[in-house]
């Protein structure tokens, strides 16, 4: 069996229009939303992967530290920076099968494209910080190309607000 924790980023900060795309910070609210769903996370991932942009870079962060994991763990990517569906799936299969549990923090429209073709989730919309946790009946995750996930959970800040 191998799981999936696909993050999307939490909601970035708009605050500072001169700063670049790939630097954006998290906002205040992206900020309270990842320690939340931080602490909704139930598995602990053995390898975490996440697109190096600042925001993706908060949001693992905030998350691992709920989870009580080192956030120093983590393997950044630039090639992870609003990555396709396609791109994500690659990551995905080339991780080292001695991992069981793996986590990938990334962007829309990459995220919401990979729930919609390889899962049989299908939410209206993938707000900032969906948590989705996939499992697979697999042994290897170069076999999660040609499977479809039969567990299948989809969480977002907005479940937990008043």
């Amino acid at each position: 069996m191998k799981r999936l924790i696909l993050v999307r980023h939490a909601k970035s900060s708009w605050d500072n229009p001169g700063l670049k795309d790939f630097d954006r910070p998290l906002s205040q609210r992206g900020l309270a939303d990842a320690a939340l769903m931080g602490g909704k996370i139930t598995l602990r991932p053995n390898h975490v992967l996440s697109s190096s942009a600042e925001r993706t870079r908060q949001t693992v962060e905030l998350l691992l530290e709920e989870m009580g994991m080192n956030p120093d763990a983590v393997e950044f990517s630039d090639a992870l920076y609003h990555a396709s569906c396609h791109q994500l799936l690659q990551s995905v299969t080339r991780l080292r099968d001695n991992h069981d549990c793996a986590m990938l923090v990334a962007h829309n429209p990459g995220v919401a494209e990979f729930i919609e073709e390889f899962t049989n989730i299908r939410p209206a919309r993938v707000p900032t910080c969906s948590v989705f946790t996939l499992g697979y009946q697999v042994s290897s995750w170069g076999d999660v190309e040609h499977t479809r996930p039969g567990e299948q959970e989809f969480l977002f800040p907005g479940m937990y607000r008043d």
